[in-house]
């Protein structure tokens, strides 16, 4: 993996519009996470957002575990677990009653 190149990500490009808005051709979920290694052998978590503002053929997101309590990889951990969002829907979604 090279990152060629880093730019912000707007948080419309991780959230949906409306809650029944997911679409699986324009949003994140869980499908589209996985791992990935650093030049230096470091773990990364790499998100792929399928459209972008900037890339409407999609962009990965990465980071790697981080030391403290800003850390995207624990956030992101205990989000699954808790939430265990299903592979058909949004990757935020939250269990809320008796669904998602």
């Amino acid at each position: 993996m090279h990152l060629l190149h880093c730019r912000c990500i707007s948080i419309g490009e991780f959230t949906v519009p409306k809650l029944d808005g997911f679409n699986p051709e324009a949003h994140v979920s869980k499908t589209r996470l996985s791992y990935d290694q650093s030049r230096e052998g470091l773990k990364v978590m790499v998100l792929h957002i399928p459209c972008t503002k900037i890339a409407h053929w999609g962009e990965d997101v990465c980071w790697a575990k981080q030391d403290g309590l800003v850390d995207q990889d624990t956030a992101l951990t205990s989000h699954l677990e808790t939430n265990d969002p299903p592979d058909n829907a949004h990757l935020f979604v939250y269990c809320y009653k008796t669904g998602h």
